[in-house]
């Protein structure tokens, strides 16, 4: 489904658009996935979000939308796993 959806190219990885990245890559696959064993739940890996944002940090745009968008992520109706890496920032040690 995610190759899918990128060969497509109604998305592309490289926009800034946030949500479009959330709604085609994450949202999409996940509800129209058919059912989806306990034991092989999807693993969502988001690395090193402080650096989101390059030299403005959690002032830039990009970064508060991803934010605001991870907020919205545990109200998806399927499970899945979500791994985070990153420094230890206000922004983000405020987010979990």
């Amino acid at each position: 489904m995610l190759v899918s959806t990128l060969k497509s190219g109604d998305i592309s990885p490289t926009t800034p658009n946030i949500n479009a990245l959330f709604y085609h890559l994450i949202h999409e696959p996940l509800i129209q996935s058919s059912d989806i064993p306990d034991g092989r739940l999807p693993i969502i890996v988001i690395d090193a979000l402080d650096e989101c944002g390059g030299l403005d940090g959690p002032r830039s745009k990009h970064r508060r939308g991803l934010v605001r968008t991870l907020r919205t992520w545990s109200q998806l109706p399927k499970k899945f796993k979500l791994i985070v890496t990153s420094r230890d920032e206000s922004d983000i040690k405020e987010l979990f």
